[in-house]
């Protein structure tokens, strides 16, 4: 059987966008999971708790992985302790972003109790 030129090229051009998207599948799929290096301590949530000044927190909100917490005062927050629990923080009004890399939902939820029992 004799075929155009052209019918190769398309099914060629067809093969080649068929290979391209199996590979885009199979890497969107793909899930990136960031296992914990360490498991959580509540030793470092407490010292984290001592930082921000206790009571001084106001409120609390988790995103992906950044605590947000409202504090009453800035001044009532111990930057010695802050800087030992090495989590990133940014400061925005009264409103502290810290990045908590492997266990934001067990510090969360260690702030959150600790906070509920004032």
């Amino acid at each position: 059987m004799n075929l155009p030129s052209y019918v190769y090229s398309i099914i060629l051009f067809a093969f080649l966008i068929f290979i391209f998207l199996m590979f885009m599948m199979i890497f969107v799929r793909k899930k990136r999971f960031t296992e914990p290096k360490k498991p959580f301590n509540p030793e470092v949530a407490l010292k984290l708790y001592q930082a921000l000044g206790g009571s001084n927190i106001k409120s609390l909100s988790l995103e992906h992985q950044r605590l947000k917490v409202t504090v009453g005062s800035l001044k009532q927050i111990h930057r010695e302790k802050l800087k030992e629990t090495q989590f990133p923080a940014a400061v925005k009004g009264k409103e502290i972003t810290l990045f908590v890399r492997y266990y934001p939902e067990d510090m969360y939820r260690y702030l959150e109790e600790k906070t509920k029992e004032i």
